[in-house]
């Protein structure tokens, strides 16, 4: 994967990494040409744009049991996603096809995930089966406002 390139863009969460790990990280990432980080908060701007210009986006967060404005980012601008296994996020990657799914902190199925989906012919494939519409519309502001509304009314 020398030729491709990535992007660790966002608050790293050290919490966790003992002071070697965190070294070992550092030093990889300086001598890796092909990392390029930014570990400080984004703006929604920036980030959208980050979306924009990359090929797959990378929510393998380790313990989240929530959902993330990700997903609906992937979804808007039909980016190829890859989740950790156990909790929401993965359920609904399954469940509109919108990406891989691996076992949390699974190092090798991460690799190989990430490997499957830098073939080109793996997004022709994700083209047809992904409900990306689907999963913007269902997870959108005015659903959220017209669900707020059915439920205020049954008040």
């Amino acid at each position: 994967m020398k030729n491709k390139l990535f992007v660790l863009a966002g608050p790293l969460s050290w919490y966790g990494f003992t002071n070697g790990q965190r070294e070992k990280l550092t030093r990889g990432i300086e001598r890796a040409p092909n990392i390029m980080t930014h570990f400080m908060e984004l703006s929604e701007s920036s980030m959208n744009e980050a979306v924009m210009v990359s090929d797959i986006l990378f929510a393998a967060y380790r313990d989240f049991p929530n959902s993330s404005n990700l997903l609906t980012k992937a979804a808007f601008y039909q980016k190829p996603i890859l989740v950790s296994d156990g909790h929401l996020m993965a359920e609904r990657v399954r469940k509109y096809k919108m990406g891989e799914v691996v076992d949390e902190g699974n190092i090798v199925q991460i690799c190989n995930a990430l490997c499957r989906m830098l073939d080109p012919k793996y997004f022709d494939k994700l083209k047809e089966q992904a409900r990306w519409d689907e999963y913007y519309n269902n997870h959108s502001v005015v659903k959220l406002r017209e669900a707020m509304s059915k439920l205020l009314k049954t008040l």
